[in-house]
């Protein structure tokens, strides 16, 4: 019993507080944007270093540490990843308003048909029948050109 005496505040704590546990979409792509950003000017400097002080071993070093102060920069949820939050609907306004039906399969309208387009390629070359690939065969047969 004593332990739920303790347990009870601090779950009552953590719901004051209101941890976010999740980045917003424009957090997520601030997050991906930053995250390559670093990368790169990071590769840059790397490879700068590396080249400077002809050592491999030294252009990894530079970069592994890069990525590591990336990925702590970006991975975590910062609170300035968290500016635009989303704000859901309460669940006793959701059920208020009518919930989408779904229409039969016989009310579904008829596609219109889609036109034919033209081919792009029919302005430099024509299209060939039949008849004419039997008259170009001809014609080829008469010039000698059996192939």
């Amino acid at each position: 019993m004593q332990y739920l005496r303790l347990i009870i505040p601090l779950w009552t704590a953590h719901r004051r507080l209101q941890i976010r546990l999740q980045m917003d979409w424009l957090g997520r792509k601030l997050a991906e944007k930053l995250m390559q950003i670093m990368l790169v000017a990071f590769a840059m400097v790397a490879f700068s270093t590396g080249f400077v002080m002809g050592s491999f071993q030294m252009m990894i070093l530079v970069y592994a540490g890069a990525v590591f102060l990336t990925t702590l920069i970006t991975v975590p949820n910062w609170p300035f990843f968290n500016h635009h939050p989303l704000n859901w609907l309460d669940p006793s306004v959701a059920e208020k308003y009518p919930k989408p039906q779904s229409q039969e399969p016989g009310i579904l309208k008829k596609k219109p048909a889609k036109k034919h387009k033209s081919n792009p390629m029919s302005i430099f070359f024509k299209e060939v029948t039949d008849g004419d690939a039997h008259r170009l065969a001809r014609e080829a047969i008469e010039f000698g050109c059996n192939g």
